[in-house]
């Protein structure tokens, strides 16, 4: 009774054993495809580019932190030399002023005269012309003068406050930008490396399956030898000695495959603690890509970043429009403030020469023409002075212009439009970004119900498996009373060989002496 209720429990428990390996590797399977689906989505095109894209914002912001300091020097530069031009700008608006006055009492003296007053009134009229053009040249560049001062003030102290303020804030941006950069990267290249362990492990849980199912074999090999010892054991003896010999070839039998049996449990137990241990395994290596163990996801940790970012490089690029605008207003005030220093030289040789000619003529009229000579004489030296400062006014031009092409070189060794277009490349990587972190956190969440629901599988069929150890106590006990039974039995003729169905038994059949019927 005993040893058919042995083989009913095995047929059992192996039969649920056998269910539940169908469904843990089907388990295995789905975690595993997972895991090795997680490399193909970190190194996604889309990923590679979100990468890419990083790599050129950090350096970009790396451009500008080189070159605020460059550009703020510049500026210095350029403040500096309009604050030079301040002192030669004024003798000239006065020396000009006091041209104007000189051209007008000309014309008044040249009136009076009795003699040539006709063309001395010309001479007079050119003067009175050629010191208005000046005095408008000089005008409108001290009105040019101020403005341009004003704006390049402003931009400085602008970009002044922004690098105290941020500055440091941006450089930190670049070094976090980088960093992020630099997990990315080792993501995918760990993304490489677990897609081969992954595979190993694999294999690892491939070569365990088919030991399994050998040991479940061996299991169903135990069943049907438990059947051929109970129905050994109920056949008819027709003698004690008959009834002897069968007990001890039965208890030899059944202490056989209880050895078998115990072999079978003892790798199928081991093989689905190692299926589970590779399994865990498999799904820590997915969890490692994703970073499930921090408090934050990788994706958390950009979203932060680059928010902050985005809201750094418009504090940026507002406090640098100002140094745009100056670029633009120096371009144009530039070209036209050294037409009007040309001019100005132009109109002081004219000048010049029309008030050297003036005083020829006014020395012949003799005492008549002593307060046109007089006047004559101021407008040569006041020319003189205006070609001075014009001379000076067009070395601090040179300062400026210096000054400025360094502004320009500072700019144009960065990307502008690109950095200007961070924003919105900023948006569309943390848009990839999410999709990429929705579908990992996909994968956690099969992870740990797979996970879970693996766990539960293996311990049901391991605790099946322990509590049939127990309850073939009661086997094991017909295996030591069979062994009692039949001590001392001599060999006779059992009719058994010909249930016999497999080598183990003959052979331990043989090895008892007993003669097949």
């Amino acid at each position: 009774m005993a040893v058919r209720t042995g083989a009913e429990l095995i047929e059992d428990r192996f039969l649920a054993v056998g269910s539940a390996l169908d469904e843990a590797l089907a388990i295995v399977g789905s975690l595993t495809g997972r895991v090795a689906a997680i490399p193909a989505e970190i190194n996604s095109e889309s990923m590679m580019q979100a990468s890419e894209t990083l790599w050129r914002i950090a350096s970009e912001m790396s451009a500008v932190c080189d070159a605020l300091p460059v550009e703020r020097a510049a500026l210095d530069g350029v403040k500096a030399s309009l604050d030079r031009m301040h002192a030669p700008l004024d003798r000239l608006v006065t020396s000009i002023r006091t041209l104007a006055i000189l051209a007008r009492s000309s014309r008044i003296e040249a009136a009076y005269l009795s003699n040539n007053r006709y063309n001395f009134v010309e001479f007079a009229d050119e003067i009175v012309q050629l010191a208005a053009g000046a005095q408008g040249g000089v005008n409108a560049h001290a009105r040019s003068y101020a403005a341009i001062s004003r704006q390049v003030a402003e931009a400085r102290d602008s970009q002044r406050r922004f690098e105290a303020e941020r500055g440091q804030d941006l450089r930190n941006s670049v070094l976090e930008l980088q960093a992020a950069f630099d997990a990315i990267e080792t993501r995918q290249h760990d993304a490489v490396r677990v897609s081969a362990r992954v595979a190993e492990n694999s294999a690892r849980i491939g070569d365990v399956v088919g030991d399994v199912i050998m040991s479940l074999q061996a299991g169903d090999s135990t069943r049907q030898r438990l059947e051929h010892i109970e129905r050994g054991l109920s056949a008819p003896a027709e003698d004690e000695a008959e009834l002897a010999a069968t007990c001890a070839l039965q208890g030899a039998q059944l202490a056989h495959a209880l050895v078998d049996f115990d072999s079978a449990v003892t790798t199928t137990r081991a093989s689905l603690a190692s299926i589970g241990s590779d399994a865990d395994a498999i799904v820590a290596l997915g969890r490692s890509l994703i970073n499930s163990d921090s408090a934050e996801t990788l994706h958390e940790r950009l979203s932060a970043k680059l928010s902050a970012v985005r809201a750094l490089i418009l504090e940026c690029e507002t406090a640098r429009l100002g140094v745009d605008s100056v670029m633009r207003t120096l371009s144009g005030a530039l070209a036209e403030f050294r037409d009007r220093m040309e001019t100005l030289n132009a109109i002081s040789f004219s000048i010049t020469t029309v008030g050297m000619n003036a005083a020829i003529k006014s020395a012949r009229l003799g005492g008549e023409g002593r307060a046109l000579a007089v006047i004559s004489q101021d407008l040569r030296h006041y020319a003189g002075q205006i070609v001075g400062d014009t001379r000076e006014l067009m070395d601090v031009f040179q300062a400026v212009l210096d000054c400025s092409m360094q502004l320009e070189s500072a700019r144009s060794r960065q990307d502008s439009s690109r950095l200007g277009q961070a924003e919105t490349d900023i948006a569309a990587m943390m848009e990839t970004l999410g999709r990429n972190e929705a579908t990992l956190m996909a994968a956690l969440r099969l992870f740990a119900d797979g996970g879970s629901r693996l766990e539960q599988v293996l311990g049901e069929a391991d605790h099946a498996f322990a509590a049939l150890e127990d309850d073939m106590a009661p086997v094991q006990h017909a295996a030591a009373t069979l062994a009692v039974q039949g001590r001392g039995a001599r060999p006779v003729a059992v009719a058994a060989s010909g249930r016999y169905t497999m080598e183990s038994e003959r052979r331990i059949h043989q090895s008892l002496r007993a003669v097949g019927a």
